[in-house]
């Protein structure tokens, strides 16, 4: 395996490698989301009033299970351990779908987001690239070759989230402007408080 960089020499390998996908994760009205998919991060910075303080992680977030709830934070497959990126309780998980996927899937009907199970989502995350690019620094090629393989970390995703409690599983359409789905996402948070669906 390669020598780290200079930059990454005091970092370790993150035990969490195998379970680092490709998502942000931005805290919208007081819950934290991890969203994947078509036009992510812009969705995610209107949603989060484009703070900086509600913006938490951008393409490499690592999920780990606590008891039944889900947590997430920024991972790139190596950590400084002695400063670790702090974990967050994961209200949602939500994949962006592209222009097309959306006109299949909604046809004439209202853009809305739809509830899905994880393994859906899941199901699109693991054909999302692997982000964890410090890992090959710290792992045989072997073992990198597992963490990209698509079978293993549908699996993993499997394990993190079978029976998980406390998060959302949801499809977004795609939508013209960020702002607008940025609102469909407040909306979703502000609607769940008053007790009404999405």
């Amino acid at each position: 395996m390669p020598m780290p960089p200079a930059f990454a020499a005091h970092l370790v390998l993150s035990e969490h490698a195998d379970t680092i996908y490709y998502a942000d994760l931005f805290r919208i009205e007081g819950q934290v989301w991890a969203l994947t998919g078509v036009g992510k991060s812009d969705a995610g910075r209107a949603a989060s009033g484009d703070d900086r303080e509600n913006d938490l992680a951008r393409d490499a977030v690592a999920f780990r299970r606590v008891g039944a709830l889900l947590q997430a934070r920024y991972d790139l497959g190596a950590v400084d351990p002695t400063d670790p990126d702090p974990w967050h309780p994961v209200a949602a998980v939500v994949y962006c779908l592209g222009e097309h996927d959306t006109r299949a899937r909604y046809g004439a009907a209202a853009r809305a987001l739809l509830a899905v199970d994880a393994l859906t989502v899941g199901a699109q995350l693991v054909h999302q690239p692997y982000p964890g690019s410090l890992a090959r620094y710290f792992v045989v090629p072997e073992v990198m070759a597992s963490l990209y393989d698509a079978k293993q970390r549908l699996q993993r995703w499997r394990e993190l989230t079978d029976g998980a409690v406390g998060t959302q599983w949801w499809l977004a359409p795609w939508m013209a402007t960020a702002e607008a789905k940025g609102a469909l996402y407040r909306g979703a948070v502000l609607a769940q408080r008053k007790g009404a669906s999405p």
